[in-house]
């Protein structure tokens, strides 16, 4: 992908939040980084607040297809928490992505099971 930002690819220009807690201030800026420079921890504060879902989750699965428990600022497998944990309507919308992340999740079954905190995320991702 050629280096470009949210607001670039949407085309749009983000109103600049009042009320700047710590997370608005992050995913506002988060709009202007170049998506080529985002950290797991960037894709994780988005996708855990369900923004930007159809630019960030392809390259969320690419992340996880080279590491499935990848984490960003918290934990092993923040990432992966956060993909499994977004609405159900995103992957009844977009079956493919769900296909692949199922194929990433029984590749790395064993490994991503030990990880306790995933578990409930994964069964209800399962049964979408």
């Amino acid at each position: 992908m050629a280096a470009m930002t949210i607001r670039e690819i949407l085309r749009f220009e983000p109103e600049k939040p009042t009320f700047l807690s710590g997370l608005i201030r992050q995913t506002y800026e988060l709009a202007f980084k170049d998506l080529n420079s985002f950290t797991p921890e960037d894709f994780r504060i988005l996708i855990g607040q369900q923004m930007y879902l159809d630019i960030l989750l392809p390259l969320s699965v690419e992340l996880l297809i080279q590491n499935p428990l990848v984490s960003g600022d918290y934990y092993e497998g923040d990432l992966l928490n956060a993909v499994v944990s977004i609405d159900p309507g995103f992957w009844r919308l977009n079956p493919n992505l769900k296909v692949k992340l199922n194929q990433i999740i029984e590749k790395n079954k064993v490994e991503i099971m030990k990880v306790e905190y995933i578990k409930e995320n994964l069964k209800r991702f399962s049964a979408i």
